[in-house]
């Protein structure tokens, strides 16, 4: 019977560790309900001191387990572009409005959104690329100067004043050099057809065996009849460079 009940004795100091360590992990990864609790709480305070103007919403506090700070996410229903965070941890509390809704940061990223839907379906409806991952994106230089550039809220404009360049990604099976050049070529007709300028073209083309990742090119280089005979001179080259474009081809 004694040995029995230290049997039980030692198997709930087993338990009792065995939870304590859940616990403590738990508490490193996702935060605790109390300090997730109060940071809401101290974060609604924030918002009714510095922000009761625009009657910002609240989501969940979410646990950053790299610094151990919960990060409230604060929105408005009638504007897209203002959105935040509010960061708390260890009883300080900031936020990064001036960032993302006054630098138009939140501005610029919907912007690139849209400009990237709009050149996805451009290429699927014209040219049949229908599983294309293509992006566009604008200068970096342009999230220095975005906020004396737009509005909140600014509508999607192909002609705004923004400096941006084209990634174009497509999945066309094994195809030669000559097809991606003709790829290209024509993604580039297509685009200055419906306004679209871009300052620089990346592309990822082919998959499967085979798949050409070419950087740097410049519009002129497509215009000019010669884009086959650059990219070859760029494969040929020790450092897959020729002309600004480098060429890395992937094959398996």
């Amino acid at each position: 019977m004694k040995d029995k009940k230290i049997l039980k004795i030692f198997a709930g100091l087993i338990a009792l560790v065995l939870i304590i360590g859940i616990l403590i992990f738990t508490n490193a990864f996702v935060g605790n309900p109390i300090s997730s609790v109060l940071a809401k709480a101290q974060s609604k305070k924030y918002v009714e001191k510095y922000y009761s103007q625009m009657d910002l919403k609240l989501e969940k506090p979410t646990y950053n387990f790299k610094d151990g700070a919960y990060i409230i996410k604060a929105y408005s229903e009638s504007s897209k572009d203002t959105h935040f965070n509010i960061i708390y941890r260890n009883r300080d509390i900031r936020d990064d409005y001036e960032f993302k809704v006054e630098g138009k940061t939140n501005t610029l990223q919907r912007l690139e959104d849209e400009y990237t839907n709009f050149v996805k379906k451009l290429l699927a409806d014209t040219l049949g690329y229908e599983d294309n991952e293509s992006r566009v994106m604008y200068e970096k230089n342009v999230y220095q100067i975005a906020g004396g550039l737009l509005e909140l809220n600014q509508e999607f404009d192909i002609n705004l004043p923004l400096k941006a360049y084209v990634s174009i990604n497509l999945q066309l099976g094994h195809v030669s050099l000559e097809e991606v050049v003709k790829a290209l070529e024509d993604s580039h007709e297509i685009f200055l057809r419906n306004d679209c300028v871009f300052y620089e073209y990346n592309a990822t083309i082919g998959s499967g065996s085979k798949v050409y990742n070419i950087f740097g090119i410049e519009p002129n280089q497509i215009e000019s009849g010669n884009l086959l005979e650059i990219f070859e001179k760029a494969i040929e080259s020790k450092s897959g460079e020729y002309e600004g474009i480098s060429i890395f081809v992937k094959e398996i």
